[in-house]
């Protein structure tokens, strides 16, 4: 959030993107890096992820798993 703030302090156009992937799959790449972290790191990552909110930027885009685009939010 401090760089948002601050980029809203600059009246900055923000866009996020929200890109969503299953639990298996974010396991599946992270298992195949060269320096992967225990599962066990990204489920305590997973219970503490917030979906952005439509008041974070001037648009929030989210994109899921399958490359569909849903709508996007507009600030």
């Amino acid at each position: 959030m401090k760089t948002l703030g601050t980029l809203h302090n600059y009246d900055a156009y923000t866009i996020i993107y929200c890109i969503e992937a299953t639990d298996s799959e974010i396991k599946q790449r992270n298992n195949a890096r060269e320096s992967s972290i225990p599962n066990s790191k990204i489920d305590s990552m997973m219970l503490k992820w917030e979906i952005p909110q439509a008041t974070e930027a001037h648009e929030v885009i989210y994109v899921n798993n399958s490359n569909t685009r849903k709508p996007k939010l507009r600030m």
